[in-house]
């Protein structure tokens, strides 16, 4: 697949993926993935997007009953979310920061535990009014609030990468892009000959996983070509 980049990190690319990679991406996340018989998936993400395909392509893989969206808008999600009554919703941070919490009807927000926001980072402003609603299970026992799953990655790297979870007990929104998921290898700030650059400067966020396409950063350099590099 031949994947177009929305530009994020600069200038839009297109990243090239392959059965063997695309798969990589999802070996770990087959074993956590929401896959009770009770969980319904609702999607916003764009049906041409990497990020699109990756999570409907996951969906089918484990049976998930799924509704994927036409319109990304924060109005046509909540009418969605009180149709469809999904336990766990996906999209770009700007929709679900779109999301006005008082159109959900209680009955539909009750039964979601997860919100997965991917591509940009998320502010608290628009994670708490989201994490009010639903309920979740924390060691066998369901509490009220649902989580915000925050995961940062682009098309250039393959998949999310770094994730970082908020709940209503989360006290901390630093911003922070996350922790590593278990299928990065390695991950490092880097100048533009690819080398390591010291704790805080600026440069390029390179990173080395069995998922990632060729590098496409800003620069081809060789030594830069041995990790998918974007912006930092």
């Amino acid at each position: 697949m031949i994947s177009h980049s929305s530009g994020t990190t600069g200038r839009p690319k297109a990243p090239v993926f392959t059965h063997e990679s695309f798969f990589d991406g999802k070996r770990e996340r087959l074993w956590t993935f929401p896959s009770l018989r009770s969980d319904r998936m609702l999607t916003t993400l764009p049906h041409s997007h990497s990020a699109g395909i990756s999570y409907l392509s996951m969906a089918l893989m484990l049976g998930i009953p799924t509704l994927v969206l036409d319109g990304a808008d924060g109005d046509s999600t909540a009418r969605a979310i009180n149709w469809f009554r999904p336990t766990f919703v996906l999209g770009f941070p700007l929709t679900l920061a779109e999301i006005d919490v008082t159109r959900v009807t209680p009955y539909a927000a009750r039964g979601i535990h997860s919100w997965n926001g991917m591509g940009d980072a998320s502010h608290e402003r628009h994670i708490r009014p989201l994490t009010a609603l639903g309920s979740r299970r924390v060691r066998g026992r369901r509490i009220n609030g649902s989580a915000y799953i925050d995961g940062l990655g682009s098309s250039e790297m393959g998949m999310v990468l770094f994730r970082q979870v908020s709940t209503p007990e989360t006290s901390g929104y630093g911003r922070l892009i996350g922790r590593p998921v278990k299928a990065v290898q390695d991950a490092a700030v880097l100048d533009e000959q690819g080398r390591r650059l010291p704790d805080g400067e600026a440069g390029l966020l390179g990173v080395r996983t069995p998922a990632s396409p060729p590098a496409t950063g800003t620069t081809r350099r060789s030594a830069v070509t041995r990790w998918s590099t974007a912006t930092s």
